[in-house]
């Protein structure tokens, strides 16, 4: 283009614009050799592969010491390569250990596909990726509320992203990160253990949430604390944007109906169905609640999670004539049913 721009410098005489033609005609044949190198190197390489899957590289990216995050990204590690058995996991792991240069450098390679997904570790970490990478999903880890709204709200129309706080329940959450690779639909957020305090932040999660997720909200519960302050998430955000609430736990405790009718209850008043997957179920006017036995540790409820949202029916004895609706189809044949 540079040579282009020199030749229009000049005043352009018929010799010059022959030329320029001849000029043309040769980057173009050149352009189109390249390209056909390109395929040709991208089939050899498919076809030596043997059309294996490339494993999904996940990069873990921090800027404090190893030692400090080395429990969470073992935890992490296992639990992908638990849950995505059928598409193998390559973990690394890069610190940039306050050297914000350095940070950019990692990021800016990771979007452009050196890694599949990036695991945005602390504050600082977070707040460079939500701004350097358009491409590569991004699941943001130990960033406290409500910063983390703000990110999502700056990536909604980007690459999909995963909100977890402090402490995120590993096996669960991965299996958002599975989906990575196929057809996002809608724009996923997870809203799992956290507490948003304070009126300022509320209204402001509101505001952002109902004018720009309007599609599936997953909350991931395994405690009973967090389990009460889902209506907090449910009551005080009214979410009345969202199409349906996925609630899935995996908690032990005897107070489980209660707060899970609590909050049924409240998306009922919302007209919001809420779709879970485990043995016992409660139904309220047509939405069904399904939760897993106290017996159920965090890794089965994972598995079973893993299933539902593959469309796959995990009924039992237990759950008799209630039916697991986990797909469109099953969401509006619930809705015709209750005239919704």
């Amino acid at each position: 283009m540079a040579g282009l721009r020199s030749l229009q410098v000049r005043r352009c005489t018929n010799w010059d614009s022959g030329r320029m033609d001849e000029r043309l005609n040769r980057m173009s044949r050149n352009r189109f050799l390249l390209l056909v190198v390109a395929v040709v190197a991208v089939a050899v390489f498919v076809g030596c592969s043997g059309g294996k899957s490339r494993p999904m590289t996940v990069w873990a990216v921090t800027m404090v010491p190893l030692a400090e995050t080395s429990e969470f990204q073992t935890k992490l590690e296992t639990a992908l390569k638990e849950l995505c058995k059928d598409r193998p996991v390559q973990f690394v792991r890069k610190t940039a250990m306050g050297d914000y240069d350095r940070l950019k450098e990692i990021l800016a390679q990771a979007d452009r596909g050196e890694a599949g997904v990036v695991v945005a570790i602390g504050l600082d970490v977070a707040a460079l990726a939500h701004k350097e990478t358009s491409r590569v999903p991004v699941v943001f880890c130990g960033v406290p509320y409500p910063s983390i709204y703000k990110f999502m709200e700056a990536r909604q129309s980007q690459a999909p992203f995963v909100g977890l706080n402090e402490e995120p329940p590993m096996s669960m959450y991965c299996d958002e990160l599975q989906k990575i690779g196929q057809a996002w639909t809608n724009a996923g957020v997870i809203l799992p253990q956290g507490y948003w305090g304070g009126e300022k932040e509320t209204e402001d999660f509101k505001v952002a949430f109902t004018s720009k997720f309007a599609g599936t909200v997953h909350v991931i519960s395994i405690d009973a604390k967090t389990c009460s302050q889902l209506m907090d998430v449910v009551g005080a955000y009214n979410l009345i944007a969202a199409r349906e609430v996925s609630v899935y736990y995996a908690i032990n405790d005897g107070n489980i109906a209660k707060y899970l009718g609590m909050l049924v209850k409240q998306c009922k008043n919302q007209k919001i169905p809420v779709i879970g997957g485990g043995e016992a179920v409660i139904e309220l006017g047509g939405v069904l609640a399904v939760v897993p036995d106290q017996d159920e540790t965090a890794r089965q409820a994972a598995g079973m999670v893993r299933k539902l949202l593959a469309g796959e029916n995990c009924s039992s004895e237990a759950v008799g004539k209630f039916k697991l609706l986990t797909n469109t189809n099953a969401l509006a044949e619930l809705r015709s049913e209750h005239g919704k």
